[in-house]
């Protein structure tokens, strides 16, 4: 199991399967949604800015927010956040291909 996760994290192997032709969000269309758990009180807000803002669901809610929070933060922890969301992305696409 050990082997296989040091495995997962190995960026030389994950650029092997990187495809410089297709759209980042074409790649990213196939990750599997996921639930997510917030207070009542979170959720309600959501739904608010939702129909306030005419957003068409709640995944863009959270995304424009959460890119708000970004930018607001240094250059340095920006680039960090990046790397970690690109590096858990191709790692959640090698599951989902491993498992069709």
């Amino acid at each position: 199991m050990i082997k296989m996760r040091e495995d997962l994290f190995n960026r030389s192997r994950i650029k092997n399967y990187e495809n410089t032709m297709i759209d980042v969000k074409e790649r990213y269309s196939k990750l599997p949604s996921y639930s997510l758990r917030v207070k009542g009180i979170t959720h309600t807000k959501v739904h608010a800015v939702k129909q306030i803002g005419l957003y068409d669901n709640i995944d863009d809610v959270i995304t424009d927010a959460l890119e708000a929070l970004i930018q607001s933060y240094s250059e340095e922890d920006a680039k960090k956040i990046s790397n970690y969301e690109l590096e858990f992305n191709e790692i959640k696409l090698r599951k989902a291909n491993l498992k069709k």
